[in-house]
């Protein structure tokens, strides 16, 4: 994988939009660069979490309920439960089934050793050291997503491709990034839908599914995820000129604003359309 990748069926020109505040939008333009957010300061409490079967695969409990059922069972017969437990802990033993387990992350390969992390503990720790910038995939606006990201009348959406994106960005030598698509699952009856080192941070809950997320994920390979991360986050240098195709301003928004965003994409260079919300379109007015 190269220092940037976008996972399979995810395409160059899909249309990507981020809704910000008007804070944020000038923070961006006066600094040239994006803020990815580390995943365990986002407000969805099971962001990364694993899905009960994901949980149950990624360690020891099959091979030791299997076990249990073909060796201990057949021989309890005649003995006492003294005899049962100290048969099946000598015959666990001999067989191997409580090694370390070794699992797939995105800073390599990590045997869980004493003190035993875990398949979940590993995902806990991973929240703290991969960091997101967080897209809305449409071609149309999204009132849930001005609500929700924009919350008020001087909200910001800025609009570009996944190719784009990819090629905007400036990453450090030392960073890699992947961009993918979220998938929306049932965390308590379904597995994860892709095998890749990065699937809890690609998996939410269904009721997130109006945000049509597209994901840029940043990390350093070289990190020990296992170690206290003091940093919420990554500043990335971006190049404007490439990510931005447009720019829209939120409903109800007054005309200092337009003419404020005009002035700064005008200094900027950044000779991108800008227009108001469709939402405050009104067919009504010439009636009114």
């Amino acid at each position: 994988m190269g220092p940037i990748d976008i996972s399979h069926g995810l395409d160059d020109d899909a249309v990507i939009s981020r809704y910000m505040s008007f804070a944020a939008f000038a923070s961006t333009l006066l600094s040239k660069k994006l803020f990815f957010n580390t995943v365990s300061q986002f407000e969805d409490k099971s962001e990364g979490a694993a899905t009960l079967i994901d949980a149950l695969v990624n360690s020891n409990t099959p091979a030791l309920l299997d076990y249990a059922v073909n060796s201990m069972w057949p021989g309890t017969i005649g003995t006492s439960p003294r005899q049962t437990v100290e048969s099946l802990e000598a015959k666990a033993r001999k067989a191997d089934l409580e090694k370390p387990l070794t699992f797939e992350t995105p800073f390599g390969d990590y045997t869980d050793k004493a003190p035993a992390l875990g398949y979940e503990g590993v995902l806990h720790k991973l929240r703290d050291w991969i960091d997101v910038a967080c897209w809305h995939e449409s071609v149309d606006e999204s009132l849930a997503m001005w609500r929700i990201y924009g919350r008020t009348n001087e909200a910001v959406c800025i609009t570009s491709t996944v190719g784009r994106l990819k090629r905007a960005l400036r990453l450090a030598d030392d960073m890699k990034c992947h961009i993918a698509k979220v998938h929306y699952i049932n965390h308590e009856i379904d597995p994860f839908q892709t095998g890749s080192s990065f699937a809890s941070v690609l998996h939410k809950m269904h009721a997130y599914e109006f945000e049509k997320e597209v994901r840029a994920i940043v990390w350093k390979p070289s990190s020990v995820f296992t170690e206290r991360r003091e940093s919420f986050g990554s500043l990335i240098d971006i190049d404007l000129p490439t990510l931005i195709t447009g720019v829209r301003l939120s409903p109800d928004s007054k005309p200092w604003l337009l003419h404020l965003v005009r002035s700064m994409l005008d200094r900027e260079g950044l000779r991108v359309p800008l227009s108001g919300s469709v939402l405050d379109r009104n067919p009504w007015k010439k009636h009114s």
